[in-house]
């Protein structure tokens, strides 16, 4: 019989924990699904949450098949239980598994922990429906216990877990783990970094728990980047690779999709289909919804656009795979010669490696919207928010795009200019601006609003100009992102 200890490096996750423990005290026999991208801390919030119950934890192994996966869980059961035989167990199949797991728990408080479920399954139903079998006949009849179906790919969690039809209205608790906010994501680091540093760390790597410790290593994030990154047998050097198997299946074609979105910044359907060498329609959208799933990519269209418009793009939405591919593929050769091993921090300057922090930080803004609405007085207002571009525009105007727009009930049109800089913005920010912002006016015949959010504030020379309605800073924000 074991105990989870206690869990460590534990931040945010209120609302995630209270509902964990709901379940666990309800008295009722339970499913919870957990899911979310790798690394993202979903153990050890099910270890936080669960700590006071008996618990028996299986994770899959990588590759496996039946025979590997069904001995590799006996062979972990029999660690976590020394008393009972159950190395002597021969079970020929999953139904066979989980009759004899069913007369270990069928009395008292347990949860049934199931680690790694897409590698257990072998990305395959087999085991969900024999879950639902055993659910029905013997793990269900103990009101308490809790059973855990965990895993990184969220894709095979959300369509071959919570949509089968063998849980169907078994699965009564689904939680999705997301990155963390900046404000929980900030106390992973030393209490000695400062604003601007923490949140150039978390755009590099964004709120992943694993990530942001390995930043607090050493004197500076920057220093403690440059060698999980740089040095050849960094932590960051191999980690695309481990997500892509661990969320991905290995797929090459995610693989593809991911690296010409890093090359080309954003694409439609129709050059990812030219690369991939399929058609537009129902393989690429199960490719394009299984990375979004995986919170590595998102889909947008014009605010003005329904969601089907042919101007639909795709970007990577993750920030590590964004630093990743910006700064340690281009010197992944190098990397593995071992080129950098004595002083990684010569790879990059810290200017160069915060210089594409930009485009993170208005991906976080765009996210973020309700707190800039909130922010800027207008939150009680209804209102629509995204982003605006179109073909006509970017034919008269290079880059046409405005990265935030609020459409408001009350006729006014909020737009935001989005700055990450080291330095405050200065005057030169209005010209390019006002252009694309007279482009959408001209259109819309109705008022806007100029706000400019600099993460550093503005020079007084663009301040004596008072062309923006409304300046936010990072220290206005950065609590609430």
């Amino acid at each position: 019989m074991k105990k989870i200890g206690k869990a460590s490096e534990f931040v945010g996750r209120e609302a995630e924990l209270e509902r964990l423990r709901k379940v666990s005290e309800s008295g009722d026999s339970s499913i919870v699904v957990v899911y979310g991208r790798r690394r993202v801390g979903k153990t050890t919030l099910i270890e936080k949450a669960f700590g006071d119950r008996n618990i028996l934890k299986i994770e899959g192994v990588e590759h496996g098949g039946l025979r590997a996966q069904i001995a590799s869980a006996v062979r972990q059961l029999s660690a976590q239980l020394p008393d009972r035989a159950i190395s002597s167990w021969n079970p020929r199949n999953w139904e066979d598994f989980l009759r004899l797991v069913g007369a270990i728990v069928k009395n008292g408080c347990w949860t049934l922990y199931l680690e790694e479920y897409q590698w257990l399954s072998s990305y395959r139903g087999q085991l969900t429906s024999d879950l639902k079998l055993a659910w029905d006949n013997w793990l269900g009849k103990n009101p308490r216990l809790v059973l855990v179906l965990c895993g990184s790919s969220p894709s095979f969690m959300v369509n071959k877990v919570l949509r089968s039809k063998s849980l169907y209205n078994r699965s009564q608790h689904e939680l999705h783990v997301r990155p963390l906010p900046f404000a929980a994501a900030r106390k992973l680091l030393p209490a000695r970094t400062p604003l601007r540093e923490a949140f150039d760390a978390y755009l590099l790597v964004g709120g992943i728990p694993e990530y942001l410790l390995r930043l607090g290593a050493r004197s500076s994030c920057f220093l403690s980047f440059a060698h999980e990154a740089f040095s050849e047998n960094g932590f960051f050097v191999n980690e695309f690779d481990r997500m892509i198997v661990s969320s991905l299946a290995n797929n090459p074609d995610f693989e593809r999709i991911l690296r010409y979105l890093a090359k080309v910044s954003f694409s439609d359907r129709k050059d990812l289909a030219e690369i991939l060498k399929i058609s537009s329609g129902g393989e690429l959208s199960r490719l394009l919804q299984e990375l979004a799933l995986c919170g590595l990519i998102r889909q947008y269209v014009p605010l003005d656009k329904p969601e089907n418009s042919l101007l639909q793009r795709f970007s990577i939405a993750d920030p590590f795979l964004r630093t990743y591919f910006k700064n340690i593929v281009p010197r992944l050769a190098r990397i593995r010669q071992g080129a950098y091993n004595k002083r990684p921090e010569s790879a990059v300057s810290y200017s160069e490696l915060s210089a594409h922090l930009g485009y993170a930080f208005e991906y976080l803004c765009v996210t973020k919207a309700p707190v800039i609405a909130d922010k800027l007085g207008f939150a009680a207002v209804d209102y629509r928010f995204g982003s605006h571009f179109s073909r006509v525009a970017s034919s008269e105007i290079k880059n046409y795009q405005l990265d935030l727009i609020f459409q408001r009930a009350d006729q006014v049109h909020t737009v935001c200019e989005i700055k990450y800089t080291h330095m405050p913005v200065d005057a030169s920010v209005i010209t390019p601006f006002e252009r694309a912002v007279s482009f959408y006016s001209h259109h819309i015949k109705q008022r806007v609003e100029r706000i400019l959010i600099s993460a550093t504030g503005v020079t007084e020379s663009l301040k004596e100009r008072r062309y923006f309605d409304r300046v936010l800073t990072l220290d206005d924000l950065a609590g609430e992102l």
